[in-house]
């Protein structure tokens, strides 16, 4: 078996012995390695001291000090453009690193005493190895012979810089196309016979050469790889490189195999630096880190195991045996280390992680109920959308597997979300970054299904438990469209008349009146982005849906207090609401007492048209915050209350006839007290805290009006946008068609208390 052959078991090699050169503007086209092995000559910077007698007469150890890097731009193998190691992302400089010759481990000359990183690294150190090569470079060195200093560095994380682009690292500026190191380690540096010419040079290189006398454990600490932190299956995984590295070292090169031809560029020529060996060992380092991240990431999470093919196997190894990115391994990790269903429950994760489930789980992480009795038996939650199972009965089987199963995914992340959808969907989750599963997921219709219904649960949930205090006195009506409403009210006439013997019924003659108004839409709109998903921060649904869904109960109040504090005119009449000419007003101070309410409740009572007795009863008492007290103190005391001096007020026996007979509902609202904004004329209405109001409900007060098929509720309709504008975004657009007027004066009273 080849030593290409037996390498591609355990690493991916690249299937050219000639890197192709890789066209200007395409940097994704190119196989870069996650690492690679720097190493840089230097033709200046080297300066070595001359051979020091002790007093005992023995030679000293020699000192050196050298350039080991310019911080400027280098030419590596396999990269068509330079690359630009970012010194402030340099490590290992903290402690001694070995001297050695021609970068081989097996050739030592002796170690550094300071490593100074600012814009160059710079060394200083001794000749301190007992061997041929340290005595070799010493006294080539007295002869004059122009040693060169050479790096050794591992890079981990490589950015590139576009054509045009300007980049500033160790404090020079660049312009691209190049590509920056952002993150490396200093593993050592090397005395070198010669540069590949007077500039900064560098190439891929293998880590070793000839024999490798080093053991495993030796070849952890050379990867920088911290032996105690991995997991047994990490180990073994890690092992089987060391053995392939070791065995590709001591194995003869392949022949090499024939370039390659890009379309339309010139023939490339072989590159005489080509080395299998040097790609297959960089490829090995590669899958080394990547071998040694998956183990940090499990071990994070208490190296989870999982199910495969019925057997209980270790992640970690799974994952490094599959060939799995870094972050998918997290992804799984996370998953398996989140609690498991209770025993008893064998049901597959393809059936059991259902729609319904992760529309549940979605609800459930929002901080809302499952069985909110606002899903149930609503006609808003038809109209908006709810799905099936939400709206069942709470002894419904669909729904009673749906919300046990929520439970067991109501902690998962956004990404897990849309790891699922695209299950669901039928796909499969692309490797690589979340970035590709997030767009992926927002294409299908899965994932915006389950956030749409997430949306319109909470925002029902939010708008049913929002207070209207309106409710039973104003009159709700539904219209077909936003086009004027025509409100005709038939006058009362004198009622039946004698009918004579063998005659006919005579006609009735009564006039009407009428009120006009048009309902009008309300909404506002809300998103997440891809950002937001990979932040797994939905506080979008989960918090600002649910200030929408107030907000949206909150606009027929606003409607109709603004009605009762601007006191707009009549159609029909021609004056105001509330005015003495009708009796809608009481002008006089009239502050909350039982009198003034005594008095106010017979006025309604007593209102005539044509001479015909209305007898409305007074059903509502509605009064500012500031009078709240007052009012249920009124109607709801046994007794009689008296205001003032005791006995200054006629009363016979002292049964308190308000709460005995009236049956009056109290009402309290701030924006009596406060004033309001008028949503349909957006201004400000000025609001008293002592005036208060009578209403009946079995007469024309103020009508309310919503848009017929709404379920008198705000509906949610959903958009997207999929890589339009650059942009990957889920979006809600939340609407309310509502509106109000006031009808008549007869079935209200305004107690003018200032």
């Amino acid at each position: 078996m080849s030593l290409r052959s037996q390498l591609s078991r355990w690493f991916p090699i690249r299937a050219s012995a000639a890197a192709p050169v890789a066209k200007a503007g395409s940097p994704s086209d190119l196989d870069v390695p996650s690492t690679f092995e720097i190493v840089e000559a230097e033709s200046v910077g080297l300066e070595l001291q001359a051979a020091e007698q002790s007093e005992d007469g023995k030679t000293k150890v020699r000192k050196f000090a050298m350039t080991a890097y310019s911080g400027g731009k280098l030419a590596l193998r396999n990269f068509p453009y330079p690359v630009v190691v970012d010194l402030a992302g340099l490590k290992g400089t903290n402690r001694s690193r070995p001297i050695l010759r021609d970068h081989d481990p097996g050739r030592i000359v002796g170690h550094t005493d300071t490593i100074t990183v600012q814009n160059s690294v710079k060394l200083t150190g001794h000749i301190s190895a007992a061997n041929e090569h340290a005595r070799e470079i010493a006294e080539s060195a007295d002869n004059g012979f122009p040693w060169q200093a050479s790096i050794g560095a591992t890079a981990h994380q490589v950015a590139y810089v576009d054509e045009g682009e300007r980049v500033t690292v160790n404090g020079r500026r660049f312009v691209g196309p190049l590509y920056v190191a952002r993150s490396s380690t200093l593993r050592e540096t090397s005395f070198v016979a010669m540069g590949a010419d007077d500039q900064t040079s560098a190439r891929l290189t293998a880590t070793r050469s000839g024999d490798d006398p080093m053991n495993f454990e030796h070849w952890l600490e050379a990867k920088a790889i911290d032996a105690t932190d991995l997991a047994e299956p990490v180990r073994v995984q890690l092992r089987a490189a060391f053995e392939a590295e070791t065995k590709a070292q001591a194995e003869p090169a392949p022949e090499p195999e024939p370039t390659v031809q890009a379309s339309g560029d010139a023939p490339l020529e072989p590159d005489g630096d080509d080395d299998p060996i040097a790609d297959m060992t960089a490829a090995a380092a590669a899958e080394t880190e990547r071998i040694r991240r998956i183990g940090v990431v499990c071990a994070r999470y208490g190296d989870p195991t999982f199910q495969v093919q019925g057997e209980e196997v270790s992640l970690a190894a799974h994952a490094i045996g599959e060939n799995w990115t870094l972050e998918r391994t997290e992804l799984e990790a996370l998953r398996e280390s989140r609690p498991k269903a209770p025993a008893g429950h064998s049901h597959s994760h393809d059936s059991r992680c259902s729609r319904q489930a992760l529309e549940g789980a979605l609800i459930l992480r929002a901080g809302r109920r499952l069985d909110d009795p606002a899903f149930v038996g609503n006609v808003a939650a038809h109209a908006m959308g709810l799905p099936d199972w939400l709206r069942a009965g709470l002894d419904d089987d669909k729904r009673a597997k749906a919300m046990e199963a929520a439970h067991r995914y109501a902690h998962l992340s956004a990404v897990d979300l849309c790891a699922e959808a695209l299950r669901l969907d039928g796909k499969q989750a692309p490797r690589g970054s979340y970035e590709a599963l997030i767009h992926a997921a927002m294409s299908g219709g899965t994932l915006t299904n389950i956030f749409t219904t997430n949306a319109q649960a909470i925002l029902l949930s939010t708008y049913v438990e929002t207070t209207d205090t309106t409710q039973g006195w104003t009159r709700p009506r539904d219209v077909p469209n936003f086009k004027t409403n025509e409100r005709v009210r038939m006058k009362k006439g004198p009622g039946l008349t004698e009918h004579a013997r063998g005659g006919k019924a005579d006609h009735g003659d009564r006039d009407d009146t009428a009120e006009s108004y048009k309902i009008a839409r309300y909404s506002e709109q809300l998103a997440v982005d891809e950002m937001d998903f990979i932040d797994d921060d939905l506080s979008a649904l989960e918090d600002t849906l649910p200030e929408l869904g107030r907000a949206a109960r909150r606009l027929v109040p606003d409607l109709v207090y603004a009605i009762l504090l601007s006191n707009p005119t009549l159609t029909a009449t021609g004056r105001p609401l509330f005015n003495t000419t009708d009796g809608s007003l009481i002008s006089a101070s009239a502050p909350l007492t039982s009198p003034n309410l005594k008095a106010a409740i017979a006025s309604i009572e007593k209102q005539q048209e044509n001479s015909v007795n209305l007898n409305f009863r007074a059903s509502h008492l509605i009064v500012p915050s500031d009078v709240k007290h007052t009012g249920a103190e009124l109607i709801r005391s046994a007794t009689i209350v008296l205001a003032g001096t005791a006995g200054t007020v006629a009363e016979r026996g002292s049964e308190n006839t308000l709460a005995s007979i009236e049956n009056l509902t109290l009402v309290s609202d701030s924006r009596l007290s406060n004033g309001v904004f008028d949503p349909d004329n957006e201004i400000d209405v000025t609001g008293s805290v002592e005036d208060w109001y009578l209403a009946s409900s079995n007469a024309h007060t103020i009508e309310v009006g919503y848009r017929r098929g709404t379920g008198r509720a705000p509906q949610l309709t959903s958009w997207r946008k999929n890589g339009e504008d650059g942009m990957w975004v889920l979006g809600w657009s939340v609407k309310h068609d509502v509106g109000a007027k006031a009808l008549d004066f007869r079935g209200l009273r305004k107690n003018d208390a200032s």
